[in-house]
């Protein structure tokens, strides 16, 4: 009982460590692509509501909108927000925006048709700047929604990872044994 315990406190404090490394790259990155948006004199296109995901729900926002923000369900505390679905063709010019995408593409039903609309308004894989759930740890398998784990491989190209319904049954069932034997 002692090690399960111990085994769900160190689980616990590695994914919450890992979230803290998540936000502190969301930061990071975003910085990149607003000063690649300001030195290239492109305007920023988010992808993703910056307050939608459960991090950002408690800590705060670690982005912000851009200059229009993307998101499916829209993004009501940004200034300009485009409710649209990225796997399909965004009424905005080609090749004319740098774009942010944070842990988005986990979600899609069709990542590569978002990417390949991300790459056509940005013109360039250099213009996008993409943090992704790790795939290593339990946010990219158990949060609701995610359909896959997505890594950037090279300027202009995604891996995409499905996560199955196996996989996830497989995580909440080892949990669930390591938790009954904690009590």
């Amino acid at each position: 009982m002692r090690l399960s315990r111990v085994a769900l406190a160190s689980l616990a404090v590695y994914e919450g460590i890992r979230a803290i490394e998540r936000s502190a790259v969301r930061r990071a990155v975003f910085a990149q692509a607003v000063n690649r948006a300001v030195a290239t004199g492109r305007q920023l296109v988010v992808v993703g509501d910056p307050v939608n995901g459960a991090w950002s729900r408690v800590t705060g926002p670690d982005y912000g909108c851009g200059d229009v923000c993307v998101d499916l369900t829209g993004c009501p505390t940004c200034p300009v927000a485009l409710k649209a679905d990225v796997t399909k063709p965004l009424p905005l010019a080609s090749d004319r925006y740098v774009t942010f995408v944070s842990c988005t593409l986990e979600y899609v039903p069709d990542p590569w048709a978002a990417w390949d609309e991300i790459l056509r308004i940005s013109g360039d894989g250099a213009n996008v700047f993409m943090v992704d759930v790790q795939p290593w740890t339990l946010a990219s398998v158990l949060y609701p929604g995610a359909d896959s784990t997505i890594v950037r491989t090279s300027s202009n190209t995604i891996d995409v990872e499905p996560v199955t319904t196996i996989t996830k049954l497989g995580v909440v069932a080892a949990l669930t044994g390591l938790a009954w034997l904690a009590v």
